[in-house]
């Protein structure tokens, strides 16, 4: 066996075990089941970290309840990982019941309200008037409403005496979507939030691979293609596996240039022209 043709073999196998990897990654992909759990309480935080403190500095918002939320891991035996409207947090495994299938409305997500504030309404990252320009993400004009209630939570009291909730809330804005909280002191026209009435029966709680906060946000340099999503998986399966395909291509498929040059070789009248030519110069010379 020649160099090329071992190099060859090397390539072939190299994609071969790429490809089957890619497709069990798909079919882990496919096979996947997202869980929902119904939220059984008022006033239940979506926790920024999985701990018992529900303050302010700590929880994104209050859940609405009879609403859902998907499940994404099982992060200790009192916490799961769980996402609503697009925002991630821990939610307590004592505040949610989960549910057998798939919810037709999982989120309350046609929430909306008006700015009420002649001078405009500040955006905030946090629930806090108190840090000024620290905290603010831009101002919302009067009037608008072009605003997607999350949730709400209690911070401070801009306001002597109108209160100290605050509406987590999407703004969108052009083409981008701020993502924050305004006083709700200063907003009106809420849209009223109904409970959800779907039946879906009550399920145990299903077997998850529990994952540390720490792996979550760890790096990828520390050794672990599993840490990955099985999307970025096959991204880097592919990746790879193209240029494999294109160096076996390139071994295999020789260009008509070279494919010309070797029939030009082989030819009789090729090389009784060349030799015309020599002797065309050699009686020129003479």
């Amino acid at each position: 066996m020649t160099k090329k043709s071992h190099f060859a073999l090397v390539i072939f196998v190299f994609v071969f075990f790429c490809f089957v990897a890619s497709s069990c990654c798909l079919q882990n992909i496919s096979a996947a089941t997202t869980y929902y759990a119904r939220v059984k309480y008022s006033n239940c935080p979506l926790l920024k970290s999985p701990s018992v403190d529900t303050s302010f500095s700590n929880t994104h918002f209050l859940l609405p309840q009879t609403y859902f939320v998907e499940i994404l891991a099982k992060v200790s035996d009192e916490f799961f990982e769980a996402q609503y409207l697009g925002t991630r947090g821990y939610i307590k495994k004592s505040d949610v019941d989960f549910v057998a299938g798939t919810p037709q409305n999982p989120f309350a997500n046609k929430i909306s309200f008006r700015v009420f504030a002649q001078n405009g309404l500040n955006l905030r990252s946090s629930p806090k008037e108190s840090e000024g320009i620290a905290n603010r993400l831009t101002t919302i004009p009067f009037l608008e409403t072009n605003l997607q209630y999350i949730g709400q939570i209690e911070g401070e009291e801009a306001i002597s005496n109108r209160g100290n909730i605050w509406y987590y809330c999407n703004y969108y804005r052009f083409d981008e979507t701020l993502t924050g909280y305004v006083y709700a002191g200063y907003c009106d026209m809420l849209t009223n939030i109904t409970q959800n009435t779907e039946q879906l029966p009550v399920i145990p709680e299903p077997s998850f691979e529990q994952t540390s906060v720490k792996n979550e946000t760890s790096d990828i340099g520390d050794g672990s293609l599993n840490k990955l999503s099985k999307r970025a998986q096959i991204l880097i399966i592919v990746s790879v596996s193209l240029p494999a395909l294109i160096i076996l291509y390139l071994l295999f498929k020789p260009t008509k240039i070279v494919a010309n040059l070797k029939a030009s070789k082989k030819s009789p009248d090729a090389k009784k022209k060349k030799k015309r030519y020599r002797d065309d110069y050699y009686e020129i010379e003479n």
